[in-house]
């Protein structure tokens, strides 16, 4: 079984040292859930300050 160090390690040598940029690879769900119009989900993570006023298509 790997240990957690090891899986570490080897994320960092893959992904960069900073953890925060690991989302961008995936490593990490987000923390909303995006549920499309054909019911499909995604997860993401807040990249941006919400709207004044939400926009619906």
């Amino acid at each position: 079984m790997t240990s957690m160090a090891e899986l570490l390690a080897e994320a960092r040598e893959r992904f960069g040292q900073d953890p925060r940029d690991w989302a961008t690879y995936g490593l990490f769900r987000g923390p909303w859930e995006i549920v499309m119009p054909d019911g499909r989900s995604v997860w993401s993570f807040p990249l941006a300050d919400a709207p004044a006023e939400a926009v619906s298509a």
